[in-house]
This record gives structure tokens, sequence and C-alpha cells, in this order.
């Protein structure tokens, strides 16, 4: 539903659900730990650590990420989010995250976030706190926006989708990028 009601319902494109999914997911997580969730497997019970939480998240998964960890922040008994890593992310909110280490994984070849600007939560976070946080970003040469999704890599999957650089660069002169590259 986040998927396909987030472009035109939400102003946020989405990102405080997905924020809000995440935490429900170790709202679930916490109770079948706790061997109070009978629709979870009990071979969870007692063998999680949510004391020491890392989320990843791929495109605009990887904005909700980061809202999720803005939005664990405010709560009374937070989890303990210690790392957040946006791959290939949208950041359409502008979002700040304090006191987390965060790597922002971008791919060079991205072919829908041309733009980048998962950047932003590098650049807009990095002298904006009084933390001592590591904050960082790497570009992934050759690597466009679908392919680090394997469920969308073309050929793997009956509805997957194409290479979105090569939509971009029908002509493959980047010798970077793409199928010749």
């Amino acid at each position: 539903a986040v998927n396909s009601n987030d472009n035109q319902l939400a102003i946020d494109y989405g990102a405080t659900a997905r924020g809000g999914l995440i935490l429900s997911h170790l709202d679930l997580l916490a109770q079948a730990n706790a061997g109070d969730a009978p629709a979870l497997d009990p071979v969870l019970t007692g063998r999680l650590d949510l004391d020491h939480v890392g989320l990843m998240g791929h495109s605009r998964g990887g904005d909700g990420v980061v809202r999720a960890a803005l939005m664990n922040a405010a709560l009374e008994e937070p989890y303990g989010i210690e790392s957040v890593l946006p791959l290939a992310p949208v950041d359409f909110g502008r979002l700040s995250l304090p006191d987390v280490p965060t790597y922002t994984m971008l791919p060079y070849c991205d072919g829908d976030v041309v733009n980048l600007q998962g950047q932003h939560f590098y650049e807009d976070s990095r002298y904006a706190f009084d933390d001592d946080v590591l904050r960082a970003t790497g570009l992934v040469m050759g690597a466009n926006h679908n392919f680090f999704n394997t469920v969308w890599t073309p050929g793997l999957y009956g509805f997957a989708v194409s290479d979105d650089w090569v939509w971009r660069d029908r002509e493959q002169t980047n010798e970077v990028c793409g199928e010749n590259a």
C-alpha cells in the first residue's frame, strides 16, 4: 500500500509510512524475542538483540530507514539502532540524522535517481550536529539503481525492470555505464 499510494497521497512520498513500517516490524521482532508472538516461529525467542540494530533500505526504502531512525529516537524506549545504510536512496525530505553512524551507498550509473539526492544524507548531517559518529558515502562505479536489488535485475524474474542506465543512455556513449561498458 505504501508503494502504490505514496506519490499521490503523502506529502513525503511515503517516507513516514516506511519508517513506521520498519518500527512495527521491530515491535514484532521484540514480541517474538520475548516469546509473545505466537504467529512467529518460536525459534526466535531469546535470540534477538534489539539493542544492536542496523537498518538498510534501497531507493525509497533508503529514505525510510533514515526516517525510522529519526522516529525511533523519539520513542520512550527506543530500539538500539546503531547504523543506517541508505542504498541508492531518494531524499525527498532533506532529513538530517544525528547520533547514528550512516553510510550512504550511491550507484555511479543511477538512471532512476539521476541527481544522486541520497548524498544529502551525508552532506546535510556532517556538520549539523555536535556528535562524533561516522558518516560516509560511497560512489560505486558501474552500478546502476536497479542492480542493487536482485528482484528487479533484468533476466532473473519475469517482471523485472530494465537496466535503468541504458534507458538514460540509449546510444551507449558512456564508457563507464551501461551494457557496453
